[in-house]
């Protein structure tokens, strides 16, 4: 009796199914873009519309995307959303940003921007960044303080936080451009990078479309298995009940 218990359960397990565990977050309402399927991860990068000066503290630029994304009521559904720089004090978030290496990259607009990781870091992306937080175009200069492949570039010169070292101020792309230039376009403000204001770019976590779920009557043969069972063990409990 006990032994048939266990297997009842254990078809019952089977029957109602399990949540299957995921890094990636369920993608919500406006930040679907047009040809993602149930099943399909991807990524949204924005071009911050908010602006902050070249010399701030890498405290400063993380909590940029945190406060730039309450901007709109759909992008601040979500949490997670991560601001890209390189900074004098070695800090680089580029490409640590991304867990996923071989998911797409859509902007605000639901362009696919690259196909991967390695080509958002690249020279030659599908569609520039190109939009705001908001959805709106934004084709202005974006404080980076790294380079287009993602990495240090000139720190303690060409990377934010206003140790410049040349005096010749800190490095930005261009969110317009699809090249090498979305990240390293222009050096930008004046002595230690101040008196310049720019964007920033921001990145979402992973998102994921969900796999709808499947109605349990239509389990056919895990139905079956738990009627059998059940009957067996109705038939033992009444067999003991007749002893």
């Amino acid at each position: 009796m006990k032994f048939l218990h266990v297997i009842f359960l254990m078809v019952v397990a089977l029957y109602v199914g399990g949540v299957n565990a995921q890094t990636a977050i369920p993608a919500v309402q406006g930040l679907i873009p047009p040809g993602v399927e149930p099943g399909d991860k991807f990524y949204i990068i924005f071009a911050g519309s908010d602006t902050v000066d070249g010399a701030q503290s890498s405290a400063t630029y993380q909590a940029y995307a945190a406060s730039v994304k309450t901007n709109d009521p759909i992008t601040d559904q979500i949490s997670g959303w991560i601001t890209l720089f390189g900074h004098d004090d070695s800090s680089l978030v580029t490409t640590s940003a991304l867990d996923y290496t071989n998911i797409p990259i859509y902007n605000r607009n639901g362009d696919k921007v690259a196909d991967n990781r390695a080509e958002l870091f690249s020279s030659a992306q599908d569609s520039a960044i190109g939009y705001d937080e908001q959805g709106n175009p934004n084709a202005n200069n974006i404080w980076t303080g790294f380079n287009f492949t993602g990495g240090n570039t000139g720190i303690g010169d060409d990377s934010l936080g206003g140790n410049d070292s040349l005096a010749d101020g800190c490095l930005a792309g261009n969110a317009a451009e699809a090249d090498s230039e979305w990240a390293a376009s222009v050096l930008a403000g004046g002595n230690g990078c101040t008196g310049v204001n720019l964007g920033m770019y921001v990145i979402s976590p992973a998102f994921f479309i969900p796999e709808p779920s499947p109605l349990p009557i239509l389990n056919i043969p895990g139905f079956v298995i738990l009627l059998v069972l059940m009957g067996l063990i109705a038939r033992r409990y009444f067999a003991r009940l007749r002893t």
